[in-house]
């Protein structure tokens, strides 16, 4: 293909070449009306003549676009011009895996485990759409600045399958060193030949080479479809054997033999890799030195699929190291939480309506929530013991416990997981008194107090866990406790009074302070800040990113969060075209998360795309499932788009009607009320008219935009009596 640099494609403008393959060009390009960079990809010209193709290609990039998941680049347009078919993508400065592969061999289990869950849970995703991807390889997964996967190119191979050009030349469509066996023989396929190809990915990283390989493509391809496997372990004999297995099982000839789905993949790669590396049959040497793996942390990832209330992939929590003789004993730790999402503004139309709901609760390992719908977090990033030499190892020993007590604090754990928090309360009750000079115990029980809504005591239980982590040297503990203590510290603060927002900062300001306070922390005062300074949320969120960024679920959540502030502004500045960007890339990062879809419905309203506003709006229903007030927010949309789609064709008395619908659906949406007003006046209603302004500003006494945009309108009536 030639090179278009410095062309013009649309609204875009291409800056410079970024990679071409077989089928498409990459460019970096800029769209001016979004003042941002692009990734623009740009396929021949031959396939703008198709008819065929152009509305295939139009069909399933729609779909492509609808993949909204944190680990898949987001598609942000898609079109024709100069006679070149595009796909505008989200520009990610950095690079392929297949870039960093070039450079090294065998990865350690660690960066399998997280290329693996992030690939393996996007793909859970696209197969729960329906969407194959059929062209899994290193080359298709881009690596962002902050060690993030994002996997490309869905769709591309589907678009041009039934073009005539293809089907003329009977070209093979994918990539032979990554093709599966019925994919090399042109048989119908599904989501279980992406498996295979994230299997092919999985060997190449856990060996550093590729498991076929011959002078042809075509010899690669009858490999795949005919040869045994080499095993793994051939060229790498220190490879786990749990390890092996997950490979040998992705990689089988049938696709009934292979894992059912890319979470099941990703489960069992998991499990795998969270066991201890020892090399092949050799048992484990009992060690007071060794970490024990928490029995909760071993489940499958995340993925957008699995719950209403998006839920970070779990992280190792401080680890219990047990005496020689608890080590075959279920294994403590302290439970790991993270918030969910929180509402703090929700701007609405010309309005804002503040949410004002407060509450750094835990929540139990398995993500469900609080009554209130705010949950907190203790996130977890210290070094762990291994990672640093044996003579400068903290001292972690701890006073060993009895068999019967390890079995009963198991039992507690899984009756917090589980929901059952008055069966776990009941058991800590007599786990206390047999564990009381143990930091772990006490931060456990803390967790569960905290659930419990018992601040209080819950902080006491973590000013315990401190205190006694301190005299055993274990700093992340320690840390941690500090943390946990200081945000119960804060809401208490805020709960007594809620304009006591600085006293309830300080408590967070000074655990920021002690030099074990963990690199999180700067993460949830950025939460905490989402309720009264945008500017210091933005702030924190960045350094969030810049030291989080490791982090899967906190390099999300930032993103995340700035994007959602960043929009809603766009939103009260009437700039929609701003606001829909963020509020996609937002819907992107949290694609469970209900408010982003009724979001981008008053954006998409504002520009006036009452159709995409609906399916917004129908989303955001779909996605909030039993959240009643969400559930009347985006009925609420649906009629205030409807309504406005009925002012501009100048249909008074329906846009009336519908603005009636929803000041009954959500009678507290004072904003509603001047909205309803303007049209009484429009229709000469002026006594309904004035009501309706008076009924706006009464309701506005804590939102300065809509009380003055009131009185702008009881003004504007009274000049035209």
């Amino acid at each position: 293909m030639e090179d278009l640099t410095g062309k013009q494609l649309g609204p875009y403008q291409i800056v410079s070449p970024l990679g071409e393959g077989g089928m498409a060009a990459v460019y970096k390009a800029y769209q001016p009306s979004m003042d941002r960079y692009v990734a623009l990809k740009v396929l021949p010209r031959h396939f703008a003549s198709d008819p065929e193709f152009v509305g295939r290609f139009s069909q399933e990039a729609r779909v492509i676009a609808n993949l909204q998941h944190p680990h898949i680049l987001p598609v942000h347009d898609f079109g024709e011009s100069d006679g070149y078919t595009y796909l505008a993508m989200r520009f990610i400065e950095g690079g392929t895996l297949s870039d960093w592969l070039k450079n090294n061999g065998p990865l350690s289990l660690e960066r399998i485990r997280h290329i693996i869950t992030q690939v393996g849970g996007a793909l859970d995703y696209a197969h729960a759409q329906g969407v194959v991807h059929r062209d899994i390889k290193p080359g298709n997964i881009l690596v962002d600045r902050w060690d993030n996967c994002l996997l490309t190119d869905f769709g591309l191979a589907k678009m041009v399958e039934s073009s005539s050009h293809l089907t003329q030349t009977g070209g093979i469509l994918g990539t032979p060193a990554y093709m599966s066996p019925e994919q090399g023989l042109g048989q119908e396929i599904d989501g279980r030949s992406d498996i295979y190809s994230l299997g092919v990915l999985l060997y190449q990283m856990a060996i550093g080479r590729l498991p076929y390989q011959a002078e042809t493509p075509m010899a690669v391809v009858i490999k795949h479809i005919h040869d045994p496997l080499p095993p793994p372990s051939k060229f790498n004999p220190d490879l786990p054997e749990l390890l092996e297995l997950v490979i040998l099982k992705a990689l089988m000839k049938t696709p009934e033999d292979r894992f059912a789905s890319a979470g099941d993949m990703v489960k069992a790669l998991q499990s795998a890799t969270e066991q201890p590396t020892i090399p092949r049959a050799t048992a484990p040497t009992p060690s007071s030195e060794m970490e024990t793996i928490p029995r909760e942390t071993a489940v499958a990832p995340q993925t957008a699929v699995e719950s209403e209330t998006p839920s970070p992939p779990p992280t190792p929590p401080p680890t219990i190291i047990a005496d020689e003789a608890e080590m075959t004993e279920p294994e403590l730790a302290l439970d790991e939480k993270r918030p969910l999402w929180k509402r703090p503004i929700l701007y609405i139309g010309l309005a804002v309506v503040a949410i004002v709901v407060l509450g750094l609760l835990l929540i139990d390992g398995g993500g469900s929530e609080e009554p209130n719908g705010i949950a907190d977090s203790v996130p977890q990033d210290a070094p762990q013991p291994q990672d640093a030499p044996p003579d400068e190892r903290p001292s972690r020993d701890q006073p060993p416990l009895p068999p019967e007590t390890i079995a009963q604090i198991a039992m507690a754990q899984d009756a917090h997981n589980a929901g059952d928090l008055e069966r776990s309360f009941e058991l800590y009750n007599e786990i206390i008194p047999q564990a009381s000079d143990r930091a772990d115990v006490h931060c456990q029980f803390g967790a569960l107090l905290r659930d419990l809504d018992d601040l209080p005591f819950a902080a006491d239980e973590f000013d315990q866990c401190r205190q006694l982590a301190k005299e055993n040297q274990i700093a992340d503990l320690e840390g941690n406790a500090i943390a946990m203590n200081a945000l119960i510290q804060a809401e208490m603060t805020v709960r007594a009074d809620y304009d006591n927002v600085d006293k309830a900062l300080n408590f967070i300001n000074e655990a920021m302070l002690h030099p074990n306070a963990p690199s999180w922390l700067v993460c949830e005062r950025g939460e905490f800040y989402l309720f009264y300074d945008d500017e210091a949320a933005v702030s924190d969120f960045e350094v969030c990113l810049k030291e989080n960024g490791h982090d899967p679920y906190w390099q999300t959540r930032a993103e995340a969060a700035i994007n959602m502030i960043y929009g809603y502004g766009a939103l009260d500045d009437e700039d929609y075209f701003t606001a829909v960007d963020h509020f996609k890339t937002w819907a992107s990062l949290e694609p469970e998360n209900p408010e982003t879809q009724c979001a981008l419905g008053y954006a998409h309203t504002g520009l006036g795309d009452y159709q995409a506003a609906l399916g917004d709006f129908l989303r955001c229903r779909n996605i909030a499932g039993d959240d009643a007030e969400m559930q009347k927010t985006a009925r609420s949309g649906e009629l205030y788009a409807q309504a406005q789609s009925a002012l501009e064709k100048n249909d008074l008395p329906k846009a009336l009607e519908h603005y009636d619908e929803a000041i009954r659906t959500t009678p507290d949406d004072g904003w509603l009320f001047c909205e309803r007003g303007q049209i009484h006046q429009e229709l000469d209603h002026m006594r309904e008219a004035r009501h309706d302004y008076n009924q706006c500003l009464e309701m506005s006494n804590d939102d300065p935009v809509t009380h003055d945009w009131a009185e702008e309108l009881l003004d504007s009536l009274n000049d035209s009596n």
